[in-house]
């Protein structure tokens, strides 16, 4: 069972946390039970539909939900496995889930049987909450079916509607039935709290457990560089299966502010939420923002709410930034960097300029030490790529049951290695240039692609980009840019290669070859899957 893995910080570096005060001793539900004492009837969550909980309303039921979980034969440190869309039934049992002291592990929306198995079963988990059956997909019945399969999965749990089947639980009969009683054994800060999976879904997952000690001190840094306020009301668009859609929860925790989760994002959705819901702070992936463009969503939209848009998870293209933020009137547009091994790490200035808010992701959070290394480990000054590394309060302890990537991740000096190329600039940013695994090979010659996607995205008629490598008999890779246009437009090999050439792109880093695809294939979190678009294009016998 992983969470008997599951292994703290080592103690001097743990004592170390506490005494300088960025780790503290209390829970995200002693943070929760906290506000909804002080303000029980603020809205905390609420949901597009207009349905809401407010800080005392969901103390209360992720109690009885906490209570109903144990009289099911769980305990503290089991996993509970989820996947849900962002909802109030995600966030009910988020807390309640961590209450009992139970690890929640999360499983993105478009997992289905084969991945759901890897994962469930890695993780070991008790039990798992999935949606109900719709038109597209029955999740109760394929969780019963691995439930029936695995010899840990006890328990299906379906979160909202009706479900067929005496062997399901219903989240409301259950809540409904349950107690309100103190939790007898409740976890402490430095207990597991969320796990979640960073890449693979099969053989050798890397995941990542966190503990409230870190979660927390993240998200009280995080909120105080983004002048985080109890009267926000944050858009989150990532998923909350997603660290970084559960991180920007508990940033509006750590302040007693409110959120509207997106469940499921279209263009117009988006651009609706933006609107109607009336936002101080839009968290989101540089592809909500392309897409929302692309189909025309903003005109004539009132978005004088919204104070900040503030994206992650992947690079954005400058042109992209500016051509969203000049339908803010309020607003300005800014770039977080983070993991799921590190947190919310890096965020630009929100009185920056536009080159540094749109160009970089900022400077670290406070008591976040960041460093850019050459291959023998030496720190690089401004303007020279390296190897970004990360050291701190919120980075993970370690990967769980997976030593080879462990030792890879980590420098001798207790530093973790991103696996992103970096460098600062002159005002103290750090400037993504890219991952150090979407290098392009042409002819022994290293091509970063990031400046030359950058580049491209600045084509009017160009929506996204991805340069990735071609096989090729004699260089063995060659550039291929895949494309998505705008409706009607079109582009050729050439064409592209002269726009680049406008732009002073040397013609050896400028792409052999153009195709031009109806959509990328994309991560939950928006992030063009460059290893699945490769298959797709070039596959192999």
């Amino acid at each position: 069972m992983v969470c008997a893995k599951f292994s703290r910080h080592p103690a001097e570096t743990a004592e170390a946390y506490l005494t300088q005060g960025v780790w503290q001793q209390d829970t995200l539900c002693d943070l929760l039970d906290a506000w909804a004492e002080k303000t029980p009837d603020r809205v905390f969550v609420r949901e597009v539909s207009g349905r809401h909980f407010t800080f005392g309303e969901l103390s209360t039921v992720s109690r009885k939900f906490a209570n109903a979980l144990l009289d099911l034969g769980l305990k503290k440190g089991d996993v509970v496995a989820i996947q849900l869309p962002s909802s109030i039934e995600f966030v009910i049992a988020y807390f309640g889930v961590l209450r009992m002291g139970g690890i929640l592990a999360t499983m993105h929306m478009p997992y289905e049987e084969n991945e759901l198995r890897s994962l469930l079963e890695f993780s070991g988990a008790k039990a798992a909450i999935c949606a109900p059956a719709d038109d597209r997909r029955d999740r109760p019945a394929v969780m019963d079916k691995l439930r029936n399969e695995l010899p840990d999965l006890k328990h299906v749990i379906v979160a909202r509607g009706d479900v067929d089947g005496d062997q399901f639980h219903r989240m409301a009969d259950m809540i409904a039935k349950a107690s309100l009683d103190d939790i007898a054994d409740p976890p402490s800060a430095s207990d597991g709290a969320l796990l979640c999976f960073t890449s693979g879904t099969s053989s050798a997952p890397k995941a990542v457990i966190h503990a409230c000690e870190t979660l927390l001190a993240d998200a009280r840094a995080y909120i105080t560089t983004i002048d985080g306020r109890q009267d926000d009301h944050s858009m989150i668009a990532p998923p909350f299966t997603h660290i970084f859609g559960l991180e920007c929860v508990n940033n509006a925790l750590t302040v007693g502010s409110s959120i509207v989760p997106m469940d499921q994002f279209t263009p117009q959705a988006f651009a609706d939420m933006l609107e109607r819901q009336k936002p101080t702070i839009v968290y989101g992936a540089p592809a909500h923002l392309a897409a929302t463009l692309r189909d025309n969503q903003l005109e004539g939209r009132d978005l004088s709410s919204i104070r900040h848009v503030i994206l992650g998870g992947a690079l954005c293209a400058p042109s992209v930034a500016r051509e969203f933020e000049d339908h803010l009137p309020n607003g300005k547009i800014g770039i977080l960097f983070g993991m799921t091994e590190s947190l919310l790490v890096t965020q630009t200035d929100y009185d920056s300029s536009p080159q540094e808010r749109h160009g970089t992701v900022g400077k670290p959070v406070t008591g976040i030490d960041v460093r850019i290394v050459d291959a023998d480990g030496a720190p690089l000054g401004p303007g020279v790529e390296g190897a970004l590394q990360l050291h701190g309060f919120t980075i993970m302890a370690g990967y769980l049951g997976n030593d080879a990537a462990n030792e890879k991740a980590f420098t001798n000096d207790g530093w973790f290695d991103c696996g992103d190329t970096a460098m600062w600039d002159d005002h103290g940013n750090v400037v993504i240039t890219g991952r150090s695994i979407d290098v392009i090979n042409r002819g022994g010659v290293k091509i970063n692609p990031s400046d030359i996607e950058a580049a491209i995205s600045e084509h009017p008629d160009i929506i996204q980009v991805a340069l990735v490598p071609m096989p090729d008999y004699v260089l063995g890779e060659k550039i291929c840019a895949a494309l998505t246009m705008r409706p009607g437009t079109s582009i050729s090999v050439e064409d592209l290669s002269a726009f680049l050439a406008d732009r002073k792109i040397a013609k050896m880093r400028r792409p052999e070859h153009v195709v031009i695809v109806d959509e990328m294939p994309m991560t939950p979190t928006k992030k063009i899957i460059k290893s699945l678009l490769c298959k797709q294009l070039f596959p192999t016998e």
